[in-house]
């Protein structure tokens, strides 16, 4: 019995970690630079901009979670070294928080890459799968249901679209709603997924409304 609570117990440690190895493949970590995958070409600095700010991402992300997820107060975490209000070119991410829970509630993430970069297919490919009917190719890594995260529930959804990566992650056991910690129905996880999407389409198109 004590090796298998071990086993389960590494295995969520090592989920934890491709998390974050996603998030910086998509740009949406606080953290300082990150390695790039397999066949993407970095960026050269001075990429027109998109005429979108990290706030902007911010705002929307902490209006989905209060408006659609029903989620109390958060505070938004731009990434380190980004500046919130200017118009980005290359990434951004920003965070969302609340109060004193471990971890950040939710992250938004978009990174600009070389053509033909799918995150999903460079990133841990056995954890995303495709999705299909929702107008651009999208992948999702969902472990609300699995009795392996259930201290840890938590959705990922990663898509490309044009020159860009976006990604939206939202972590169930950081984030208090009207009713209690955020259970994710359905419905919620189709509108997060609408939502990465609209966002990523709005960024690769540079139209900010």
């Amino acid at each position: 019995m004590g090796n298998r609570f071990a086993s389960i117990k590494d295995s969520t440690v090592i989920g934890l970690l491709a998390i974050a190895s996603l998030a910086l493949a998509v740009g949406c970590s606080p953290e300082s630079a990150s390695p790039q995958p397999s066949g993407v070409t970095p960026q050269p600095s001075g990429v027109t901009s998109v005429g979108i700010t990290a706030m902007d991402l911010c705002t929307a992300l902490n209006e989905l979670f209060v408006r659609e997820l029903h989620a109390l107060e958060l505070r938004a975490e731009v990434g380190s070294g980004e500046s919130s209000g200017a118009p980005f070119s290359d990434e951004a991410s920003c965070g969302l928080r609340q109060g004193n829970n471990d971890g950040q509630s939710g992250i938004i993430g978009m990174k600009r890459t070389s053509e033909g970069s799918l995150p999903a297919e460079e990133w841990r490919r056995e954890d995303y799968k495709e999705l299909t009917g929702l107008g651009e190719r999208i992948w999702v890594d969902d472990v609300t249901a699995d009795p392996v995260w259930s201290d840890f529930p938590r959705i990922s959804y990663v898509t490309r679209i044009g020159e860009w990566n976006g990604s939206v992650s939202v972590f169930e056991y950081a984030t208090d709603t009207v009713d209690g910690k955020l259970r994710l129905s359905d419905e919620n996880k189709r509108k997060v997924a609408d939502f990465i999407i609209d966002w990523t389409r709005r960024v690769a198109d540079g139209r900010p409304k």
